[in-house]
């Protein structure tokens, strides 16, 4: 009798599901834009600045329920468009190395999901009448993210959304390595 006849009586322990503090702090984010937007929604005039210059000046309004909804539904879409990208890339690679990217796509998301939530408590202040550098904000929270992100794009695997994309990079675990070497 071979030992591996008996499979069937083998338990194997199934994988938890429990969410990694990245993906918590992630919908927390999103939780706080939903509850800002409902607690500022009474107290924003009709008409709220919505775009502006590189200069900072407005040139464009929304109404008030536009702005309120926005950017919870871009947050959440963002979200949700990633969630459903990651899973239905392609596996390459190793389980662990799965994992690993999704950390560092969970800590990206958590980057740019803090850019969206600085966004949007910004538009509500211009629109309540606080004195903003708009121009100030975006450049020093767009500079920061891309900062985040740069630090953390040389920690994923080789994957089918980020990075390198090319025939060569996705066929080789070892060519984003040696690309990186290459650069230092």
């Amino acid at each position: 009798m071979d030992p591996n006849d008996n499979d069937k009586d083998k338990i194997t322990p199934q994988p938890r599901r429990s969410y990694s503090p990245a993906t918590l702090f992630a919908i927390l984010i999103m939780a706080v834009q939903v509850l800002v937007s409902i607690v500022t929604y009474p107290f924003l005039p009709d008409i709220v600045a919505s775009h502006f210059d590189a200069a900072g000046h407005v040139n464009g309004t929304s109404p008030k329920w536009v702005i309120a909804l926005l950017f919870p539904a871009i947050s959440i879409g963002i979200y949700v468009l990633l969630r459903v990208l990651v899973a239905a890339a392609p596996r390459l690679g190793y389980q662990n190395a799965r994992r690993a990217n999704q950390e560092v796509v969970n800590v990206i998301l958590v980057g740019v999901l803090l850019l969206e939530l600085i966004v949007q408590l910004m538009v509500i202040g211009l629109a309540l009448g606080m004195q903003i550098d708009i121009t100030f904000v975006i450049s020093l929270t767009i500079s920061l993210l891309f900062m985040f992100i740069g630090n953390f794009l040389g920690r994923l695997r080789r994957n089918f959304w980020a990075g390198i994309r090319t025939p060569w990079t996705l066929a080789s675990t070892s060519v984003p390595q040696r690309l990186l070497s290459y650069s230092q």
